[in-house]
């Protein structure tokens, strides 16, 4: 983006240089381009030789279009995969970046964000029909379309990603389509909605006793991708988790050791935790013990609070189209929730919502960056919210957001979602769930921090990244100078999230803040 210098007789033309921010959002609207990916694209980076794409055995018409494509092999999806590959989507969608050419469950909604952000409006509506897609062949929103994440869903944000598209088709006058249009759009949402809210509804996800809900995975066995695609030194993760289980580095988990692990192997339990903390988006950090593997025994705050907001936009699509009676079911559905969430979840002496356990009845003591969801979805009351916004400076480093202040002997804990790594998820729900109660001069403060972390790395690698040291922001190449404990060593390019932090943030901020970040960029 550099304009070289060129003679001109005996003078030097000075070179002219593209401002930073400029190249920053340069670089965003180029990337949404190279992330769009569908299942014709050529390659799976997963699998050697021929790219598998099963395709559901309920849309039998998909063969007719998969089978066209020369660089895949289209197959129905059988009761059991001996051979797994990707799963088709009918809509192009846009992936995070790096090694992560899939469509994900949650990154996907923070994507589609920054996608509506930059007027790239179909593509968001494309996440909203994958989604939907999903759900009607596969049964639930997945991890990502693959085989081997058949098993599990992932932080459900689908009823928002509707309705962020509605509201922004409403707000730009239904993008010469008319409102009636973007109601016959929305109908069919309703029932998918519904089916997707059984999913967490139903056990394993919900758990009787309490009525409420956690992370689950029905599979058995390793994660496949922990096998091939999160190798540090050699080992993978469940290497590295059998050394820490059997030196005794338990960290807190609730249940004997043997539960866990026999001596020599990971138990088939522990496969199931392992799976389901993939499950939460958070793969890993010692939230619920070593490797996340007590996720299982959790009611968490972030899962609850999401079907809160399921719960309520239900009550607002319904309303949209007419349905009275089921947009007052869903109401009632939220009411409840919320009662039991401030029963079980909520500690008054901390000031706190709290990760709830199901086994030892106890509430987490692990501040985590997902104490701020309940501002996002606005059930906290006036009161608590002044209490949880006391507990942000715990969290909050030069950078941003950290996703928890954890330490073990006096050092960070080496797992990618605790300190010092800040991640675009937390920064964007915090950041909202602050402007939603008033606390806008934190919520920028948060905001223009983690712009600032995003610029000083672009300057340094040219690239925006999955993840940031939010503690050291501005030292060069710091995070490669750290070995992750449990979890992944590299922090991938691309990155969908990021992107979409950076130009929510950016847009989002006053002019003097935005004129703050300018001149910071210029100073690197």
């Amino acid at each position: 983006m550099n304009v070289s210098g060129v003679r001109s007789g005996m003078k030097e033309v000075p070179e002219l240089r593209e401002p930073v921010i400029n190249q920053v959002q340069q670089y965003i609207k180029e990337t949404w381009d190279k992330l769009v990916c569908s299942w014709t694209d050529a390659a799976d980076p997963k699998m050697e030789g021929t790219s598998i794409v099963y395709y559901p055995k309920g849309d039998p018409k998909v063969f007719d279009i998969v089978s066209q494509s020369l660089a895949v092999e289209a197959r129905p999806l059988p009761e059991k995969v001996q051979e797994h590959g990707l799963l088709y989507l009918p809509e192009p969608f846009v992936v995070p970046g790096g090694r992560f050419q899939e469509m994900y469950g949650w990154d996907s909604y923070f994507q589609t964000l920054g996608l509506l952000q930059d007027g790239k409006w179909e593509l968001a509506m494309n996440t909203v029909e994958n989604y939907s897609y999903q759900i009607e062949h596969y049964g639930k929103i997945l991890n990502a379309n693959r085989t081997y994440y058949l098993d599990r869903s992932q932080p459900p944000f689908y009823s928002r990603t509707v309705m962020e598209v509605f509201e922004y088709a409403q707000k730009h006058k239904w993008l010469g389509k008319g409102e009636a249009f973007w109601t016959k759009w929305l109908e069919p949402k309703l029932p998918l909605i519904e089916k997707y809210y059984q999913y967490w509804m139903q056990e394993p996800q919900k758990v009787p006793e309490t009525g409420l809900s956690r992370y689950y995975d029905t599979g058995k066995g390793p994660a496949p991708e922990s096998l091939t695609s999160e190798l540090v030194d050699g080992k993978s993760h469940y290497d590295r988790l059998k050394e820490r289980l059997n030196s005794g580095a338990a960290h807190d988990l609730s249940h004997p050791l043997s539960t866990y692990f026999d001596g020599e192997s990971l138990t088939d339990e522990a496969y199931t935790r392992d799976r389901s903390m993939r499950a939460s988006g958070l793969d890993p950090s010692l939230r619920w013990g070593l490797g996340n593997l007590d996720v299982i025994d959790y009611n968490t705050v972030d899962l609850n609070c999401l079907l809160y907001q399921m719960e309520k936009d239900g009550a607002d699509v319904a309303n949209i189209l007419g349905e009275v009676d089921q947009a007052i079911a869903w109401d009632e559905r939220s009411q409840q929730r919320k009662e039991k969430i401030n029963k079980l979840l909520w500690d008054e002496e901390a000031g706190l919502f709290k990760d709830y356990n199901t086994h030892t009845k106890s509430k987490l003591d692990y501040p985590f960056a997902t104490m701020f969801w309940p501002l996002w979805c606005e059930l906290a009351t006036r009161d608590q919210a002044d209490r949880i916004r006391e507990h942000l400076k715990e969290l909050e480093g030069e950078g941003g957001l950290m996703s928890s202040n954890k330490k073990v002997d006096g050092h960070w804990t080496g797992c990618q979602w605790d300190a010092p790594w800040g991640w675009a998820p937390m920064q964007m729900m915090a950041v909202k769930g602050l402007q939603r109660y008033g606390f806008v001069d934190d919520a920028e403060r948060i905001a223009l921090k983690f712009c600032k972390a995003i610029v000083a790395k672009f300057v340094e690698k040219q690239a925006i990244f999955e993840k940031y040291d939010v503690v050291n922001s501005f030292k060069a190449d710091e995070d490669k100078r750290r070995k992750p404990v449990l979890g992944y060593d590299d922090n991938v390019i691309g990155f969908g999230w990021t992107n979409a932090a950076f130009e929510v943030f950016y847009n989002g901020l006053p002019q003097d803040k935005r004129e703050e970040l300018e001149a910071f960029a210029e100073g690197l």
